[in-house]
C-alpha cells in the first residue's frame, strides 16, 4: 500500500465496508474511502455541466470521459498485448482482448459478430449497441455466420471470446 488511506480502502474493500456517505439529499452512495467520496461530490457539482469536444463537438457530461473520448482522435494505442503486440487506446478493451487468448465463446453477437462467454453479456451489448441504433441484425444464427467462408474455419475450432467477426 502506498498510504494511509489507500491502506484504508484496501481494507474496506475487503470488508464490505464503505464509511464514507454522499450527504447530498436524496442520494445513498458510500465509498470505501475519502478519493471516491470526493469524485462522487465533483460529479454532482458538474451535474449540469456539459463538456465540448473541441475536435468533434461531441457532447461530453464528464471532465474524464472527454478525456477518454479524445484519444479516439489520435492514433494513441498505449496498451499492448504481451502475447500478440495487438494495439488498444483504452486499457478495459486491452483486458477483454486478453480472454481471447484464455478461453472459448459460444455467444455471437448477430448483428456483428462480436463473440461473448455468457448470452447475458450479449444481450446487454445487443440492447446498447445495436437495439438503440435501429440497426437490422447481419446474421440470423451462428449457422450462416459459418456460412462465411473466413468464419467457417472459426467456428469450427471454437469461437475465441471476444473476438471480432467480420
Amino acid at each position: 500500500m502506498v498510504n494511509r488511506e489507500n491502506q484504508e480502502r484496501h481494507r474496506n474493500e475487503h470488508l464490505g465496508n464503505r464509511p464514507y456517505v454522499c450527504t447530498i439529499e436524496g442520494c445513498s452512495h458510500a465509498f470505501t474511502s475519502k478519493a471516491g467520496l470526493h469524485g462522487h461530490l465533483a460529479r454532482h457539482a458538474d451535474r449540469d455541466k456539459i463538456y465540448d469536444c473541441d475536435i468533434c463537438g461531441a457532447k461530453i457530461k464528464t471532465k474524464s470521459s472527454l478525456h477518454r473520448h479524445k484519444k479516439l482522435h489520435t492514433a494513441e494505442k498505449p496498451h499492448g498485448c504481451d502475447i500478440c503486440g495487438k494495439r488498444f487506446w483504452r486499457k478495459s478493451y486491452l483486458n477483454h482482448h486478453a480472454t481471447v487468448h484464455t478461453g472459448v465463446a459460444k455467444f455471437p453477437c448477430e448483428y456483428c459478430g462480436f463473440v461473448f462467454k455468457n448470452k447475458y453479456w450479449r444481450s446487454f451489448h445487443i440492447k446498447q449497441k445495436h437495439v438503440a441504433k435501429g440497426e437490422a441484425p447481419k446474421f440470423e444464427a451462428l449457422e450462416e455466420l459459418a456460412e462465411n467462408e473466413e468464419m467457417a474455419e472459426v467456428l469450427e475450432d471454437g469461437v475465441e471470446m471476444g473476438q471480432i467477426l467480420e
